[in-house]
């Protein structure tokens, strides 16, 4: 999976669970998917072809605001498994 999709799937989650409204509610800052070594706040771009290997080391980074309230959030995964089914929702939850 490429972690430019896997960004955006985790940011299009979160979108539809706030229900994103400008400046009322959305994302708080970039979403950071950090691998292995990379302790934090990286972020892939548009176009980065970089892909989630089996044995990485994710962390990932992200926070919400809903009516100027920020909350913050991060958690690291090993990545043992690698399928076609495995989605960034699964990830997330």
């Amino acid at each position: 999976m490429l972690m430019t999709d896997l960004r955006e799937t985790l940011e299009n989650i979160v979108r539809k669970l706030i229900s994103e409204n400008g400046l009322q509610a959305g994302i708080a800052f970039p979403t950071g998917c950090s691998l292995n070594w990379v302790a934090a706040h990286w972020t892939p771009n548009t176009g980065d072809k970089t892909v989630l290997q089996y044995d990485d080391v994710m962390k990932l980074d992200f926070g919400t605001h809903i009516d100027g309230n920020t909350v913050f959030t991060s958690s690291t995964f090993l990545i043992i498994l690698v399928c076609p089914t495995y989605t960034a929702y699964s990830l997330c939850m």
